[in-house]
């Protein structure tokens, strides 16, 4: 829910530009909420149950927080890029962002970057690091 609340304004604001919020289309806007919601509790379980699985073909332990710290510091990246220049992020992008000298990354900074980064990476952070991980097997 976190996701799609915070890291998906730029789609929102589009969305709300071409079908306002009005009763006629109000079905259409809810179906397109339980969509995303959806397709990003499935790529978030696919990831998961991915990894799962390869940590225990390689029988190394299971690191979810560090997975999802990552996960939340590449989504606030793409969500401060699309926010701020109306771009898509595709892999090349991402590629592109960590292949930034450091004058391109001095004109990237701003106070919009660091609000970014304090409230859509740090503070979900702190929370996935204090929280508890309970290990259930499937069976």
């Amino acid at each position: 829910m976190f996701f799609l609340i915070f890291y998906n304004y730029s789609f929102y604001t589009k969305v709300l530009y071409i079908y306002p919020l009005k009763s006629a289309n109000i079905l259409f806007l809810a179906s397109l909420a339980v969509i995303l919601l959806l397709v990003t509790n499935l790529i978030v379980n696919i990831i998961l149950f991915g990894i799962s699985a390869l940590c225990k073909v390689l029988k190394v332990r299971v690191f979810y927080k560090a997975v999802f710290i990552i996960i939340f510091f590449l989504s606030m990246l793409a969500a401060y890029v699309m926010d701020s220049y109306g771009v898509v992020v595709d892999d090349m992008m991402f590629l592109n962002i960590f292949k930034t000298d450091a004058s391109e990354a001095l004109d990237l900074f701003s106070y919009k970057l660091i609000f970014y980064f304090i409230f859509l990476f740090v503070v979900p952070a702190i929370l996935i690091l204090k929280s508890r991980v309970i290990h259930k097997t499937f069976v």
